[in-house]
């Protein structure tokens, strides 16, 4: 009985943990991030800066000084998570109720981090 029990926790520590562990999906994890935070200014129609967070080819593409706002691999050079952490301009602006969370930053920076791949095409 007790080692069916070890075998069990054993067998089912490896499905918790790499939910967790697993590289974050711009369709699953890092769009709905943007789509509720930064997307109502930042859309087609609505363009603030230029810069359109409707996909990744629009984030790659910049904004009004033609920079890119992602540098894949390089959260740390990348204006969207610099903005999102309030290291660069504060975006959203301090003004707007509903600010990404600390969990939701982490998404977009380990995103980032494991290259910005664009998966919608793959959906």
């Amino acid at each position: 009985m007790r080692a069916s029990l070890v075998m069990a926790m054993v067998l089912l520590m490896p499905l918790s943990a790499s939910a967790e562990d697993r590289t974050p999906s711009y369709v699953r994890d890092v769009k709905p991030i943007l789509q509720n935070h930064c997307a109502r200014c930042h859309r087609p129609g609505k363009v603030k800066g230029k810069v359109d967070v409707s996909s990744v080819a629009m984030l790659l593409r910049g904004g009004k000084r033609g920079k890119t706002i992602l540098a894949p691999g390089k959260p740390e050079k990348s204006p969207l998570v610099l903005t999102m952490e309030g290291r660069k301009p504060l975006m959203p602006p301090r003004k707007e109720r509903q600010r990404p969370t600390s969990k939701e930053i982490a998404v977009v920076r380990a995103w980032i981090a494991a290259g910005a791949k664009d998966d919608s095409r793959e959906n």
